[in-house]
């Protein structure tokens, strides 16, 4: 049997336990990357007659105001 004294253990459970750690880092730092980037249905309007902002649908070219029901162009 190998014989290690208290310090060397400690050592090797530390670079174990950083090896590990690191290990996981570089694996989500890589799958990170590969991700797709999702444009959104929304974005953001002000409405023309009370100024109040509110999320309105890109594809619509009309939108409704839910403060006060106008409805506004893009």
């Amino acid at each position: 049997m190998i014989g290690l004294s208290s310090t060397t253990a400690a050592m090797l459970y530390l670079a174990l336990t950083i090896a590990v750690l690191m290990g996981i880092w570089i694996s989500h730092h890589y799958r990170s990357r590969h991700r797709k980037v999702v444009t959104e249905s929304q974005n953001l309007r002000i409405c023309e007659y009370c100024l109040s902002p509110y999320l309105g649908d890109i594809s619509k070219a009309v939108t409704k105001c839910p403060a006060c029901q106008c409805f506004n162009k893009k």
